[in-house]
């Protein structure tokens, strides 16, 4: 979402606050090196954001593998403070996980009028949730964008932004593909690091096309 960042609708006209929400598979699939460089990766992103002056950010993380295990791991830190990551086992309750994190902000009073971006990152399908079928993430989705202008963007595999699109009433523009390696995932992490900041500096100047 470098060359095609979301729709702004309200031009600011303060410092804003941006609520930067990464929901991380760690899965078992995940294990050695995709796990490490998404960490490492994460890590450098919250390190680079945090250097921007111009916004206020707020960094949560979200860890899921199994319905049983989608936690927050960090919520809603500023301006100190990691995640402590689990190591990666079960399966992968993706619908949970995002229904989970986008409910927990849509609860909080606080958020207000702040941008919310939720990062959705997987290395593999749905195939553990209890709570939330794919038509229930796809309505939600839809209605935070429209909405909330609330940001959704997603990472996977060719076969799961394929899906992500179609049935999670998420916009092409906003997804990227990563060929389930280490090192592609490090290198789209850093993508969205960018884009992140390219996001900010819109909003900063107003830029609503």
């Amino acid at each position: 979402w470098v060359s095609d960042p979301p729709q702004v609708i309200t031009k600011v006209s303060v410092k804003p606050t941006i609520h930067n929400v990464f929901i991380l598979d760690t899965s078992t699939s995940m294990e050695g090196s995709k796990f490490d460089n998404a960490k490492k990766a994460l890590l450098e992103q919250i390190d680079t954001l945090r250097k921007e002056t111009d916004v206020n950010y707020t960094f949560s993380v979200l860890q899921f593998s199994n319905a049983d295990k989608v936690e927050f791991i960090m919520q809603k830190t500023q301006s100190s403070g990691i995640p402590i990551f689990k190591e990666p086992n079960g399966w992968t309750a993706l619908n949970d996980a995002i229904g989970y994190a986008v409910n927990t902000f849509i609860k909080d009073d606080a958020v207000g009028s702040d941008q919310v971006v939720f990062k959705i990152f997987t290395d593999g399908e749905e195939n553990s949730s209890r709570k939330f079928s794919k038509q229930d993430i796809g309505i939600l989705l839809s209605e935070i964008q429209k909405d909330r202008s609330w940001v959704v963007t997603f990472i996977g595999t060719k076969s799961d932004v394929k899906e992500a699109t179609k049935i999670y009433s998420i916009d092409a523009s906003n997804t990227l593909v990563h060929n389930n390696t280490g090192a592609d995932i490090s290198r789209a992490i850093s993508y969205d690091t960018t884009s992140t900041v390219n996001y900010s500096k819109r909003i900063i100047q107003g830029d609503t096309s």
